[in-house]
């Protein structure tokens, strides 16, 4: 027989335990590890180092950093490096994201000098002169149609063009001419207006590579630093007659336009 005091196990409440929880285990984050794409470029960034500045060591004092920003910035460094030593590249990053500048590593981000002549709208603004008016010369020249040639009169009152004048015809006479600086470059900027220079960075313009997506592969580099060697005293040359004629108005576009006249002249009297 039990005693007073002790009840059933049976009657017992249920006992409950009043255990505290673990405290929290300390956790050091470890380093956040790089993406896969952020490998893959640096991978990337370090072959075409090696295979473009190879000779130059310092660019392999330079480790590639596991940081997004700072490999950003190194990609930048690698591609301003490019436009200085090489040939013109589009050389800026924008919104700071690896994704968007991976095409700058897949493929030579070329700037073509050639002309787009939409980017002008023929003669509605966007050029320098003496290009607008060339623009409107070779439509003419083009197609010959009255209302262009009534838009090119209206446009340059000053000038009086013969409706035979046809500036494609006018490239080889004004070579022959020995024209002092800077009108020499005039018959090269005719030929770009063509797209008749022989050389890719003249004939065609950072607008339609960009449309058509054709930027050329970086292992054909070295051909294209070639042919930028003869295109760059060209652009150069053609850069400096737009500056002058722009600073001389009207004299300069005066200027153009009788050498214009003057061979016209020439080609019409059988070059006598």
């Amino acid at each position: 027989m039990l005693p007073p005091t002790a009840q059933p196990l049976a009657g017992r409440p249920p006992r409950l335990l009043n255990l505290q929880p673990w405290p929290p285990t300390p956790y050091a984050a470890g380093p956040v590890l790089p993406s896969s794409l952020h490998l893959a470029l640096a991978y990337r960034l370090a072959e075409l180092r090696q295979m473009l500045f190879a000779q130059d060591e310092a660019w392999f004092d330079r480790p590639l950093p596991g940081d997004e920003a700072l490999l950003l910035n190194e990609i930048q460094t690698f591609l301003t490096a490019v436009n200085d030593h090489y040939f013109p590249v589009f050389d800026e990053i924008f919104d700071g994201d690896l994704a968007d500048c991976q095409w700058q590593l897949d493929h030579i981000p070329i700037v073509m000098q050639g002309i787009d002549p939409l980017y002008s709208d023929y003669g509605g603004g966007g050029y320098k002169e003496p290009l607008q008016l060339l623009l409107l010369l070779a439509e003419w020249s083009h197609l010959y149609d009255e209302e262009d040639f009534d838009s090119l009169q209206a446009g340059y009152p000053r000038y009086q063009f013969p409706r035979d004048f046809d500036l494609n015809e006018l490239a080889g006479v004004l070579d022959e001419m020995a024209l002092a600086e800077p009108l020499h470059a005039l018959p090269d900027l005719i030929r770009m207006i063509w797209s008749r220079t022989g050389n890719p960075w003249l004939d065609y313009s950072h607008g339609y590579v960009a449309e058509c997506d054709c930027y050329p592969e970086w292992e054909a580099y070295q051909e294209w630093y070639d042919t930028w060697q003869e295109a760059a005293p060209i652009s150069a040359g053609v850069d400096a007659l737009l500056d002058w004629t722009e600073d001389q108005k009207p004299d300069g576009l005066d200027a153009v336009v009788e050498t214009l006249m003057v061979a016209y002249r020439t080609l019409r009297s059988g070059g006598k």
